[in-house]
């Protein structure tokens, strides 16, 4: 029976020792038209997303009156920096990652949605998000919470109806003029994409494993300056089609990289959120729990690449110096796990009478300064 148990743990140990094996998931380009669509309505109604072309192009497929009536609801709608509106994810985030694509998808979409408000129940509308868990949280909240749901429900069925009664012109009108556009550009980038290693580096980097499958970015044709690089889901992203290449590869490293270490520090990130209010400034920067993940994994992905990535420059509303600069003090001291890297910048960079608490001004300066430099 000794001999058993000895062998049994040599053979643990053997096996502990061997090099895990690299994922043989891949970074896949595509288009849909759920992501289209939504684009195009946030674009012509100005919420977030602006696009002057586009807007000269296609402006004439939704009339004024709905446009007005968008605007009026925005605030209920947009999103950027790690915040949303109440009505965001079912807006955007929802539609897209389902792709609905057609006005009898829009109709059921709104009738599942009557239902579960009715009950109470995720039931009918839990095919329309990436997992169940997140489906469920609709449903788990406070008498308060549910009353708030119910006084924008009326809004969320103005805004639902809309959406049906545009989508056929959409399809007519727009679509069969982008798509070839979109097909051809998905087709380039595939073939980019393909020579490089991303998510295996990544897992090499952190010691993590990724379990997500195939990582697919959607790319869409509305909404030139606006918010690209937006997570449906874990393995799904969306992006604007015809960005700069190196940024667009640089980006699609990163976005691997934040889900990737997604799940380490998603307690700290949820807890931040509650410990640390909005940042007192006049200065246009984030919550400090989405300025540290998208900083480390912007750090991570400079160490992969062996030089300063362009996502760097995506995120001068997240103090980038300042994290960057905690980040490899860290690294050279030996602390490489992302999940504890995480946890000691956010704690550093927000001590009271700290270092970081202040020169936040100086900073920023410094980095569009930088940014700007040819």
């Amino acid at each position: 029976m000794q001999k058993k148990v000895i062998l049994l743990v040599a053979v643990f140990m053997l096996n502990a020792m061997q090099p895990q094996k690299a994922s043989s998931d891949k970074v896949m380009v595509d288009y849909s038209v759920g992501i289209n669509y939504v684009t195009h309505l946030y674009t012509l109604a100005n919420i977030g997303f602006s696009d002057e072309e586009y807007a000269n192009k296609y402006a004439h497929t939704v009339s004024l009156e709905d446009l007005k009536t968008l605007q009026k609801y925005q605030d209920y709608l947009v999103f950027a920096h790690g915040k949303t509106g109440v009505l965001t994810s079912y807006f955007f985030f929802i539609p897209a990652y389902a792709n609905l694509k057609s006005k009898a998808d829009y109709v059921q979409f709104r009738d599942d949605f009557a239902i579960a408000i009715q009950n109470k129940s995720y039931n009918t509308v839990q095919k329309y998000f990436s997992d169940k868990e997140t489906a469920c949280l609709l449903f788990s909240v406070s008498e308060e919470e549910w009353n708030n749901i119910l006084i924008v429900n009326e809004t969320f069925e103005e805004i639902i109806n809309l959406n049906i009664n545009n989508i056929d012109t959409y399809l007519t009108e727009v679509l069969p003029n982008i798509e070839k556009e979109l097909h051809d550009r998905a087709a380039f980038l595939n073939n980019a994409v393909s020579e490089k290693e991303i998510i295996s580096n990544w897992e090499e980097a952190t010691g993590y494993n990724w379990s997500f499958g195939d990582k697919t970015y959607l790319l869409f044709r509305a909404g030139k300056n606006g918010p690209s690089f937006n997570n449906l889901s874990k393995n799904v992203n969306t992006l604007y089609y015809n960005m700069d290449d190196d940024y667009t590869m640089d980006m699609f490293s990163h976005e691997v990289g934040i889900y990737l270490i997604s799940d380490s520090i998603a307690p700290l990130y949820e807890a931040y959120d509650t410990i640390y209010p909005e940042y007192e400034s006049n200065l246009n920067i984030g919550r400090v729990n989405w300025m540290a993940s998208e900083m480390l994994a912007t750090f991570f992905n400079c160490k992969i690449n062996g030089h300063k990535t362009l996502d760097y420059y995506n995120f001068g509303n997240a103090d980038p110096i300042a994290f960057m600069t905690l980040y490899e003090q860290m690294y050279s001291q030996g602390i490489t796990n992302p999940k504890d890297m995480y946890e000691k910048g956010v704690k550093e960079y927000m001590k009271p009478n700290g270092m970081w608490n202040t020169g936040v001004a100086e900073r920023n300066k410094a980095f569009w300064k930088e940014k700007t430099m040819p």
